[in-house]
Order: structure tokens, then sequence, then C-alpha cells
């Protein structure tokens, strides 16, 4: 049995031959036809990922600086079929082709690749039909160098009878991933007696049947399996497939209404449906999609918004907002005053506006009016004024004594003339000597540079009383007693435990949501300070105008600003409709078209703020009411009460002078009386 069994072994070896010289011709060919389309339209100073469907055979050997393969072959790894002959023979003739590359491999080992911080510029993949491509592609997906938009060459390592059938499959499996600058090289055997490589492609957006459905390819050129192989018509492998006119196709849109670049949504039911169809009439950002899509021949669609824009994950810890359904393709570009912050897999577009997030505080209360007269001098210059006073009275009465005015000889005349002279009035006398009147004119120099500088900052104080001082920068806010209002998603600025201030802003967080609630309650009841963009600023203080302009705003402080951001379009990872747009946006902003946007949306901003106050807000004119002259009035009475005082003490006092006086007068009468009676009663 034992000779019969190896002539047996021998003969299925031998029948075996054919097939294997046949898989060698081809992947010859194969690999040529990749070296060929390399040299054409690959870059050499880019890198180029190299990927086939198994790892059994080549290992990298680190040991060297360049990249070396050997052979590892272990006891399991003993029966090969003819297909891993034919993928080892590929990969190792592949790889002495493309020596002029830098090359990165990938053998679907479900094992992360090394992180590198430039983008991959090429990809060339071995595969066998579309499910083999599937794990291939899930698996380049996840390097931190993935780049959707590099050149993709697939090329299938078995012949088909229906070649565009096969790359239709393979065709649709890249276009998940959002790949279009693909081909993919097919062998054909039908109707021919060497095979051939035919190189497929596809053309998206070409009629609003067929956008973004992959249901035919093109043929672009076939590769003759003849000599050293050649392209038929060499024709151009990587045409330009995004064009100005995209036939009408939509582009779908998921937006959030935002301050001034989004509105407020409308809600049409066309045709009875249950769904209704959401239209944005102005905004910023709607007017740039307007441009976009007229320029590009697209029909806009915008999703109906949903509760999570803003999130960027949920409570499992899965991707939110805007982020899950531009990932899950179900937008095409999301946009909402979108700063992109984390290292999200999407695409963003060039900026078109900029913004910074800045802490706000509650502006200072304006003081009360009636305490304008008191807030003219510090309490030092008003003690200082007294003083002056007392004691300018006896040098002014002493000075009239010694040169003989008798006017200013009493300290109750000195007083009044001098303050007299102090409060711009009147005297009751002139004095008549020389030296009193040389001290007195000093005294009335300086009681008129006291009156002019007491009633120029009145003036000022009843116009305008001013406001309460507030925290002027981070520092002194972190130490006050006001709580601070953020949203979560801003907490990343202040996650650092060992700084003291970032300890001290999360002990007094608020978490504050994407309405207007803290907005409000900051400038309503001034107890919460809040981190907030500047252009929502501008609109919430749109939205909420008062009446009362004393002390209704919010101030911006020293050294606030938290972050400076660039505005974007989002857009998913590899989206073949980022040039296009990037293109469109760079000429709207050079073109000075969104800058004109904001410009008269502050202006009307503007506008409307003087319109709601019917009184106008101008610095040139003030009518003086008693609102204004709260204080003076005040003073007033406070004077006609000390007045009043004065004079019942006054009165009380003679009073009781002259009736105590009366009564000893009658006491005196009634002894000189009893005198007299006793008297004429002795004799």
């Amino acid at each position: 049995m034992f000779p019969y069994g190896v002539l047996l072994c021998l003969a299925f070896l031998y029948s075996l031959f054919p097939k294997v010289a046949l898989i060698m011709s081809h992947n010859l060919y194969l690999v040529r036809c990749i070296r060929t389309i390399s040299d054409q339209y690959l870059a050499p100073k880019q890198s180029m990922v190299v990927a086939w469907p198994s790892n059994i055979f080549l290992y990298p050997n680190l040991s060297t600086s360049k990249l070396t393969f050997a052979r590892g072959i272990d006891l399991k790894d003993l029966s090969f079929t003819a297909h891993q002959i034919e993928t080892l023979s590929s990969v190792e003739d592949l790889f002495q082709e493309l020596s002029r590359w830098e090359l990165i491999v990938n053998a679907n080992t479900h094992k992360p690749s090394q992180r590198s911080v430039n983008v991959h510029g090429s990809y060339i993949i071995l595969t066998a039909n579309d499910t083999v491509l599937r794990g291939q592609l899930h698996n380049l997906a996840v390097s931190s160098s993935w780049n959707p938009r590099a050149r993709f060459v697939v090329a299938l390592l078995n012949c088909y009878s229906r070649p565009p059938r096969m790359a239709q499959r393979v065709i649709a499996e890249l276009w998940k991933h959002r790949i279009v600058n693909a081909i993919a090289l097919v062998c054909s055997k039908e109707g021919k007696e060497v095979p051939v490589l035919n190189v497929y492609t596809w053309f998206p957006y070409q009629s609003p049947e067929r956008c973004t459905r992959v249901q035919d390819v093109a043929l672009l050129d076939t590769w003759v399996q003849t000599g050293n192989g050649y392209f038929v018509t060499n024709n151009h492998l990587f045409p330009q497939k995004i064009n100005r006119n995209l036939h009408g196709c939509p582009i779908r849109i998921i937006t959030e209404p935002t301050a001034f670049a989004v509105e407020d949504p409308e809600y049409l039911f066309i045709n009875r449906s249950r769904l209704p169809v959401v239209v944005y009439r102005g905004g910023w950002e709607i007017r740039l999609l307007n441009i976009i899509s007229q320029t590009m021949n697209m029909t806009e669609d915008y999703l109906l918004p949903i509760a999570d824009f803003w999130n960027l994950t949920d409570y499992k810890g899965d991707v939110a907002g805007f982020t899950r359904e531009l990932l899950n393709d179900r937008a095409d570009v999301a946009v909402g005053l979108v700063v992109v912050r984390d290292s999200l897999p999407l695409d963003s577009t060039k900026p078109y506006h900029w913004g910074q997030l800045s802490w706000y505080v509650p502006c200072g209360s304006r003081y009360p009016r009636w305490m304008s007269v008191s807030r003219i001098f510090s309490c030092g210059v008003w003690v200082s004024v007294m003083m002056s006073v007392v004691v300018s009275v006896p040098i002014m009465t002493l000075v009239a004594r010694i040169a003989g005015d008798s006017l200013y000889r009493s300290a109750s005349n000195t007083l009044s003339n001098t303050w007299a002279a102090i409060v711009s009035v009147s005297l009751s006398a002139m004095p008549r000597t020389w030296p009193l009147r040389c001290f007195f004119m000093s005294w009335v120099c300086y009681s008129l540079a006291v009156d002019t500088v007491f009633q120029t900052y009145l003036t000022s104080f009843l116009i305008d009383p001013g406001v309460m001082p507030h925290a002027r920068n981070v520092e002194e806010l972190a130490r006050s007693e006001m709580k601070l209002g953020f949203s979560s998603m801003d907490s990343v600025f202040y996650e650092d435990k060992t700084d003291t201030q970032s300890r001290k802003i999360m002990a007094k967080k608020v978490a504050c949501g994407p309405g207007d609630t803290c907005f409000i309650w900051a400038k309503r009841y001034k107890n919460l300070s809040i981190l907030i963009s500047d252009i929502i600023y501008k609109f919430q203080s749109s939205l909420n105008r008062s009446l009362d302009t004393n002390s209704n705003l919010l101030c911006e402080i020293e050294d606030g600003v938290v972050e400076r951001g660039s505005i974007v379009m989002v857009l998913p990872k590899g989206s073949s409709l980022l040039d296009s747009v990037n293109d469109i946006i760079l000429h709207v902003v050079e073109g000075g078209i969104f800058g004109e946007w904001v410009k008269m949306t502050d202006h009307m901003q503007m506008v409307k703020t003087k319109a709601f106050f019917p009184r106008g807000l101008s610095d040139e004119y003030y009518e003086l009411s008693l609102a204004h002259l709260q204080s003076a009035f005040y003073l007033l009475l406070c004077g006609y009460g000390l007045a009043f005082i004065i004079f019942v003490i006054e009165a009380v006092s003679k009073y009781c002078g002259t009736f105590a006086q009366s009564k000893i007068c009658g006491a005196r009468e009634t002894a000189v009386a009893t005198k007299r009676f006793s008297n004429n009663a002795r004799f």
C-alpha cells in the first residue's frame, strides 16, 4: 500500500503544477500593473500603505533601520493552499517592485498599527473579495493616519467571470468609508484566452436618481498581460470626480438654531406627509450654505433638529449629537457655530468666522443718586475742608482784633462770613482793614477752588452717578463668593487639580445648559458669572433687553478670554465635498461677503437697541429732573431740618430764659413786698 500512496501523492502534485504556474503568471502581471500605476499616479515622497488579507507569511524585522521581511513558518502553517501561495508570491514581488516608496504594512491582524503624525499618502490593498475588503478597511480606518481622500488601488487576487459585478461590490465597500479616489483591478477571463486586468472606478453625483448609490461602475482601462504588460488606452486612472455641478443631488444638513448664524426653522407639511419639511430662512451660515448649494448645484435637505446636538457623548459613552449623525451617514454637513476642539473622526472646513469664549460678570450696580454729594470728595478731603473752616475762624478773629476791625471781632460773625465765602454767597459785611482783607482774599481763592471742583463733580454725578466696582480679572473672580456658570463641555479648561485657581472655579461651578437661563439669572439677580461665547452674549443681549439701563448688563473682565476658536462646518472624515466647499468658503471670506453679513447684523442690533429706548442714548444733552437732583433736594431737606431744629432749640431756650427771669423777678418782688410788710408791721 505504501508505494501506491506515494504514487498517488506524486500524481496529485503533478496535477497541481499547471494551476500554480497559472497563478504565478497572473500574480506577476498584477504586480507589474500595480508598479506601473504607482509610478504614474502615486507620489513616492508620501507614505504608502500596503495591505493584504493574511499575516502568516511575512513578519517585519525591526532590528534594521529599513523594513525587511523574512518568511516565518510554524508547524501549524505547513498546510498551504493555492490561495496562500498566491498571496505570498504577490506580496513578496510587490515589495520588491515598490522599493522606492516608504511602505507601511498592514496584514489584517486586528492589531492597532503604530501611531504616526502624518497621514498616509496612498493605499494598495490586495484582497480576495468584498467581504475580506470590509475587514481590511475596518482595520485601516482605526489608524490615526487614516486618509480616506488618498488614492486607493484595490487589486483582487482572483479572476471572475463577471468583473463589473465584483468591482461594483468592491467600490460599494469603499464608498461606505467615503473613499472616492479609488480604482479596482479585477481579473477577467470572460471570453479571452489570456486573462486581462480591468480597471474600474465610480463617479458619484452623476444624476438625481444615482447620487450616492453605487449601481454601476465605469471601465477606465484594460491591462493586457502580454510581454511586460501594458494599458490599452492609457486613460487617466484618477480623474477629478467632484466638480461644481452635482446635478441637483441633496446635501443633508444637520443644524441647530444658533445666535445670528442659524435662525429658527419653519416646518412645512407637503402632500399631507407625516414628517414635516424643515426650512431655514436666515442666518450667516444659512446664507453661506445657500451659496454653496447654488454653486455646486445641490439641493439643501435640512434634517429635523436633534435634542443633543451639542453633546459629544451620551450616558453610555457612545458618540452623540451631530457627531453621531455624521458618522452614521445620516448627514453630510453640520453647522451651528461649531468650534472643533477634540480629535474627532471628522473633517472641518476652512474657518469663516472667529469667536472667543470669555468670562462675563454682572456689572456693578449704579450708586444711588442721593449719594452723589458724599462721593464728590473722599472722607479725608471732607474732614480737611471742615478743619480748614474751624481753623480759619479763630485766625480771622485774632487778626480782626489786632487790626481793630469791629465787625469780625466776634466768632459768630467770622464763622458766618467764612462759611458764606466757601458756599459762594454774599457776606454780611466786607473786611475793613488790610491785614484782614489779605487773609480773607486767600480764603476766597481757596473757597473758589473747592467750590469749582465740587460743582463740576456734582453735575457729573447727578447725570451719571457711576457704578460700584466688580471683579476685574479671573483671580478676583475666583476669590469672590459669586457662583460661576458654564457648560460641562467647558469644564475641560479647569480640570487641572494641581492648579489652585482651577480648583476654586470648579468648587463654585453651576451647570449651564444651551438656553438663556444662566444669562438671565446673571443679568437680573447679579449673583452669577458666566462663561459664554461673545456671539452668544450679543445674541442674548438683543433678546433680553430692559428699559432699566442702570444695571442690566454683563461686563467682560481682564484676562477673561478662555479660548479663541475658529467657526467651521463639519463633514464626515474623507468627505468628497470638502475640497469644493473649502474653495467656495475661501472665496466668500476673501471677498468680504461673510464679514459684511456680520457688520450688517451688528448695525441692525445697534439700531434696534437705540429704537428700544425712546429717550435715546446720547451723551450730549441731559434734561435734569427730580430724579437727577435727588441729592440736592435731600441736602436741602437736611438743611431745612437742621434749621428747624436750631430754631426750635433757640425758641425753647429763649422761652426758658424768659420764664426763669420772670420767676426771679417775681420772687424778688415778693421778697421786697414781704420786707416792706414786715417793716410796716414793726412800726
